[in-house]
């Protein structure tokens, strides 16, 4: 593929300029980029690219929303997604979404995503389509730590409530502890051949 050129880069965006505003009159896309991602390039850390005050702004004044915008300027150019997911990256609901060359997708502001890892190298067009009537703050992206449980009796934490529910059994601060470890014994028991 040949490199993108200003002049190409430039009809590229008026063009997604176009369609963005038929779609929706009040988005106008900001902070554009050009992504080049190379072979090996490790997924990057979920984040959000609006920060969550730049979020509640937009939904307290217009009850409206901002969006991000890739289009795919190579083939199998990918996004990871985590539907659903606004405060917290649940590594269950990861999915990737695969782009075509020209492929656009359009996905809310307060999403949780990444940038894939790379096999190829791979090049797309990425920006943020704010919302007119909103000032828009510095160009900041929002960190997404993964889902957090915790043991009620102990500061034990980890990423699923099945791994706190197997820890909360046996914790050493737990008062039932004693009579779960009996009943398990008694299971372990009458579950032998």
């Amino acid at each position: 593929m040949a490199l993108l050129n200003r002049k190409a880069y430039k009809k590229l965006k008026d063009e997604a300029t176009l369609l963005i505003k038929k779609f929706h009159m009040r988005w106008q896309p900001n902070q554009w980029a050009a992504l080049k991602s190379l072979p090996g390039g490790e997924e990057q850390d979920p984040h959000r690219d609006i920060p969550a005050v730049e979020i509640g702004k937009a939904r307290k004044k217009f009850s409206e929303i901002q969006a991000g915008l890739i289009v795919g300027l190579t083939e199998n150019p990918k996004l990871v997604l985590y539907p659903k997911c606004f405060a917290v990256a649940d590594p269950r609901r990861r999915t990737e979404v695969l782009l075509g060359a020209g492929d656009c997708v359009i996905f809310r502001g307060d999403v949780i995503h990444s940038g894939a890892a790379f096999t190829e190298l791979n090049y797309r067009i990425h920006c943020v389509l704010t919302i007119k009537g909103i000032k828009w703050g510095a160009d900041a992206t929002e960190f997404a730590p993964p889902p957090a449980y915790k043991c009620e009796f102990c500061p034990f934490m980890a990423p699923t409530k099945l791994q706190v529910s197997n820890h909360k059994r046996g914790c050493l601060r737990n008062p039932a502890r004693a009579a779960n470890r009996a009943r398990d014994r008694d299971l372990n028991e009458k579950g032998k051949f």
